[in-house]
């Protein structure tokens, strides 16, 4: 188990017995994600938890040899209906889960990797689309602040019509907007128009403002420490990590709440069960 998910599973203990500030001591390499970390866990049921560990297992797997990176490579698939798909696409959004909750400074490689690769699936996904994964892998590395990626930020942007349309623009300066532009101008790359194209000519015409940078900032540390909200939610986390079991669990503890059914209730009912039916009948 890592050391972040065992801080979280001993803060609620701590805090009943008032040591919580020696806890935080004790721990404070981990300070910067405790917080966001506390609420996710406290508001998680086991099946959630255990399913963030088998992640983080995974992730150690990785990082010690005994998974080959490879099984998270973009691997052209024919799904049942003649679509194309990304076979390993569930299980690298699982290794990047892992990342997220065992996040470490030395992880900036493999995360510029995975990144490379979803990039790959959206070029070659049929139906376009902005993924979850795609999205939380931006996220990853934007953390490390470093303006070398900015070409990896300008190729995700650009992958297809709906990373274009929908994927933050701010991450393309994510490093800071002086210390991005200077780079880019000093550097040779075939990405350097679309980078002018999608956030300004120069650091002075920027379509980023400074402040509007810094609020952006804030926000995705904010989603960062937003407890999943409904059910729904986890519901549509374990289908898009491929948990079927979970999945299941979490349908009918869902449809078993529901008082008053509405027009949007039923529409998700129908979703959840055709899902339900399909993915079952696979097996």
């Amino acid at each position: 188990m890592s050391q972040l998910i065992r801080f979280c599973r001993d803060w609620s203990i701590f805090c009943r017995e008032g040591l919580a500030p020696a806890l935080l001591r004790q721990h404070h390499l981990l300070y910067p994600i405790i917080i966001f970390s506390i609420f996710k866990f406290q508001h998680s049921d086991a099946n959630i938890l255990s399913m963030i560990e088998k992640y983080v297992a995974l992730l150690n797997d990785v990082k010690n040899n005994n998974v080959d990176i490879t099984e998270f490579h973009y691997k052209k698939a024919i799904d049942a209906e003649g679509y194309e798909y990304d076979q390993h696409g569930n299980k690298r959004h699982q290794l990047l889960v892992g990342l997220q909750f065992d996040y470490q400074p030395s992880d900036e490689k493999l995360i510029r990797q995975l990144l490379l690769q979803e990039i790959t699936m959206h070029r070659n996904a049929p139906m376009q689309g902005l993924s979850s994964s795609m999205q939380l892998n931006a996220h990853l590395l934007s953390r490390y602040k470093n303006k070398q990626n900015v070409w990896l930020f300008v190729m995700a942007k650009s992958a297809n019509f709906d990373t274009y349309c929908g994927l933050d623009y701010q991450y393309l300066v994510s490093a800071g907007i002086t210390a991005t532009y200077d780079y880019v101008a000093k550097t040779s790359s075939y990405l350097k128009k679309a980078f002018y194209d999608i956030v300004g000519i120069s650091a002075d015409e920027c379509h980023i403002l400074p402040e509007d940078l810094e609020t952006w900032e804030g926000y995705r540390q904010a989603e960062d420490r937003r407890p999943p909200a409904t059910i729904e939610n986890e519901i549509f986390l374990a289908q898009e990590l491929g948990e079927l079991a979970i999945f299941r669990e979490k349908f009918f503890q869902w449809k078993a709440s529901i008082v008053s059914w509405t027009e949007g209730n039923r529409n998700l009912l129908d979703y959840f069960e055709q899902y339900l039916q399909h993915m079952e009948g696979k097996i």
